[in-house]
């Protein structure tokens, strides 16, 4: 009757962790990512897909892709730079041109369709490797997660990011596994597009 009444508070014990891991799990996905404040702004990048649109010019509003130099090409307005700048700085330079062209100032939107230049590389032992697209703000455990989670050979004290800096050099950054699970503060690691994350 005691072996059966210990296995019994085992099973239980091991039933709350599983239960207390799930939960800890969903709260941190259903929780609005760092960085996804309304002030943030949205630079854009080679191969995204910009719809561009001037009030009553039906013949200038167009849908173009960001080619790999960086540029887009409208009617009128020619090639010009977007890899790199905001929606709104490209509005104001397509604005600035169009008087060329107008006696009336003419009222352009910009807005980003398709993005498709945010990406991360995920390599080694989880269930789907590859190239992620980095549609918003992104933490390690969900990347984990839409990989279908790590395989049962992967170390889980050796998971490393390897993110570019801004002079050129690469930085990598170590994860911890175990205290991103357990909710513990900053454990969990937000990516950034063009991170490489290595499960050895």
């Amino acid at each position: 009757m005691k072996t059966e009444n210990r296995f019994y508070r085992t099973g239980q014990r091991f039933v709350l962790r599983r239960a207390v891991l799930v939960v800890a799990l969903v709260t941190m996905f259903a929780t609005p990512a760092a960085g996804q404040g309304d002030g943030d702004v949205y630079v854009v990048g080679e191969q995204d897909v910009i719809s561009i649109s001037v009030w009553g010019q039906e013949a200038l509003s167009v849908s173009v892709p960001v080619r790999p130099d960086g540029r887009i090409s409208m009617p009128l307005v020619g090639e010009i730079v977007a890899a790199g700048r905001s929606p709104e700085q490209i509005r104001r330079t397509i604005e600035e041109i169009l008087p060329q062209y107008f006696t009336t100032r003419q009222t352009v939107s910009v807005i980003v369709t398709e993005i498709n230049s945010k990406k991360i590389y995920l390599l080694g032992e989880v269930q789907t490797p590859g190239v992620y697209d980095l549609r918003s703000s992104l933490s390690m455990l969900q990347t984990l997660a839409m990989a279908g989670g790590l395989t049962e050979f992967a170390d889980r004290n050796g998971i490393t990011v390897i993110r570019k800096r801004a002079d050129g050099g690469e930085e990598r950054i170590p994860f911890d596994y175990k205290k991103a699970v357990a909710g513990k503060g900053g454990g969990d690691l937000m990516l950034e597009s063009g991170d490489i994350v290595v499960v050895p």
